[in-house]
């Protein structure tokens, strides 16, 4: 994995728009209360986006972990 952008500090307090924290993972923040957390990824040339969860439901912890889990599913479907 690619060094980490983001920190529980600063997930919380981001403002609007979208933040990525390394290897595909990003925070999509639409509001204070509307934060979703996505794994971006490029499949036969089209890019796609998968979504992991809502903050504070899905703490970054847990959607770098999901984030793992996704690229491994992807590799072993290529």
């Amino acid at each position: 994995m690619a060094k980490a952008k983001l920190t529980a500090v600063k997930v919380r307090n981001l403002g609007p728009g979208m933040h990525g924290d390394g290897d595909g993972l990003w925070l999509h923040v639409v509001t204070a209360e509307r934060r979703n957390w996505l794994y971006r990824y490029q499949r036969h040339g089209k890019a796609r986006a998968m979504g992991l969860g809502g903050f504070p439901a899905v703490s970054l912890a847990d959607a770098r972990d999901k984030a793992e889990a996704a690229r491994k599913l992807l590799c072993r479907r290529h």
